[in-house]
């Protein structure tokens, strides 16, 4: 890719996460098998926010493996759909 595609398609991806709101969430459980979860966002302009109940079961198990995939998409026909993916590592 070069420097222009990548310009671009960093633009895009920040205007997708400048208007979702939702996502879905991938991780391993503590069974070792994936999980995919829908999940509140919120885009800060740095960092992808979600929160969660302390005691709910993705907790314990991204304590673990903290490995991560994010999924985010928009549009509701094929001309406006969009997809931004992410690989994340918790800290």
């Amino acid at each position: 890719m070069d420097p222009r595609q990548i310009e671009q398609e960093l633009a895009d991806a920040h205007e997708l996460l400048d208007q979702a709101s939702m996502a879905r969430l991938a991780y391993n459980g503590l069974d070792g098998l994936p999980r995919v979860i829908p999940i509140g966002i919120f885009w800060t302009g740095e960092e992808i926010v979600m929160s969660t109940a302390a005691t709910a079961p993705k907790v314990k198990a991204l304590s673990v493996r903290p490995g991560v995939a994010l999924t985010i998409d928009a549009g509701d026909s094929p001309g406006s759909a969009r997809r931004c993916r992410c690989a994340a590592w918790c800290t």
